[in-house]
């Protein structure tokens, strides 16, 4: 089952969770860059204007928002706690049972020593693919509306700029997205088969490499595995 399909199902599964976890991690996230930044900066203004008790309150009102940005942190983090190891679960569960469909009329009621590998780099790469996104670009995304905010509450012709710019920035994206979920599956296929290869080797080391061959077999791993890592690296 491809990476995209897994990621849709879970998050289709996982509406309410996925949701309050956005929200609070946008929250935080502008009332970081915001509030903040703009409380600081108020605080500032009022001390060098020499009004102590304008100054104090704007002391408190960024106490007060970083003992918010802290609670949402913290809900932040326990979601994220408990999102991974189910997501890994998750997507196991959807992998095994594939491969148990896949094997109906073979009557298997055990996962073969063979798709340990699979089972492990899919649960994995699943994983890392949803929640780079969620914890990298969700935040970057509301820093790039909180900027365009400004901009137009600067001047407007600043926010239709980078409006403008934004919107070919997206407009790009949205024609190469085919290509970068190919992008994105090659790789996923390329570390699958650097760990089930890696597997298939070390275990018929005693049966069946021949004790000349075992540095040979060695290099074979480490251009295997270099392939992979440069194919992700590339992604």
């Amino acid at each position: 089952m491809p990476v995209v399909d897994l990621i849709s199902k879970y998050v289709t599964e996982n509406q309410g969770t996925i949701a309050l976890y956005l929200v609070m991690l946008m929250a935080s996230t502008i009332l970081s860059i915001v509030g903040v930044t703009r409380a600081t900066a108020s605080m500032y203004e009022h001390t060098t204007r020499g009004e102590k008790m304008s100054a104090m309150k704007m002391l408190g009102v960024i106490v007060a928002l970083t003992v918010v940005i802290s609670a949402l942190s913290y809900g932040v983090d326990y979601l994220d706690n408990r999102m991974a190891p189910r997501f890994r679960q998750f997507a196991t569960n959807s992998v095994v049972k594939e491969i148990f469909d896949a094997n109906k009329m073979s009557f298997l009621d055990v996962i073969p020593m063979r798709y340990r590998a699979y089972l492990k780099s899919t649960a994995q790469s699943t994983y890392q693919i949803f929640f780079t996104f969620i914890k990298t670009y969700i935040p970057n995304i509301i820093l790039a509306l909180c900027l365009i905010a400004y901009l137009f509450y600067l001047d407007y012709r600043y926010g239709i700029i980078f409006l403008v710019g934004g919107t070919a920035v997206t407009i790009t994206f949205l024609a190469n997205k085919n290509q970068v979920m190919r992008n994105t599956r090659n790789v996923e296929v390329q570390a699958r088969t650097a760990d089930i290869f890696t597997y298939d080797v070390l275990s018929c080391l005693n049966t069946v490499v021949s004790k000349n061959t075992l540095d040979q077999e060695h290099e074979n791993i480490k251009i295997v595995l270099e392939k992979a890592t440069q194919k992700h690296i590339e992604m």
